[in-house]
Formats: C-alpha cells, sequence, structure tokens
C-alpha cells in the first residue's frame, strides 16, 4: 500500500521505532520502501494490520505524531 510522505516519515522515525512496535503487536512482517509499504503474513494478520495503518494515516493527516512510545488504535 501507498502511505503519505509524513506518514512514512512518522514510520520510519528514529531506527525505526514505529515499524518495530507495529510489527511486534501485529504479527506480520512491515517494511517500508519510500512510500511503498508492505505487509505479508497470514491473511487475518494482514487485514488487521492495513486496518491499524489506515487509522495510523488518518492520525498523521490530523496533525497527530505517532511514536513507539505511544499506543497505537487496535
Amino acid at each position: 500500500m501507498d502511505v503519505p510522505n509524513e506518514v512514512a516519515v512518522e514510520l520510519a522515525g528514529i531506527g525505526d521505532g514505529v515499524l518495530g512496535a507495529l510489527r511486534e503487536r501485529l504479527g506480520c512482517a512491515i517494511n517500508l520502501r519510500g512510500n511503498r509499504l508492505t505487509l505479508e503474513g497470514e491473511d487475518t494478520k494482514v487485514v488487521e494490520a492495513k486496518a491499524v495503518v489506515e487509522e495510523l494515516v488518518d492520525l498523521v493527516e490530523s496533525g497527530q505524531e505517532i511514536g513507539a512510545g505511544r499506543s497505537t488504535p487496535s
């Protein structure tokens, strides 16, 4: 899935902390290259991860900052 620039920046963060937290919490492989986010794993986990990423996109686009230490939507 493609994500906006500002979302890619937030997800990449310092040392991919947000991506690492998402991988751990969501139980699937999440990779970011530029603005392209790929999700791999069991179908149900990928569907859940996509929903979380879509919520994160909405948060960032509304001006919220995200970080590995903050709670992520579930």
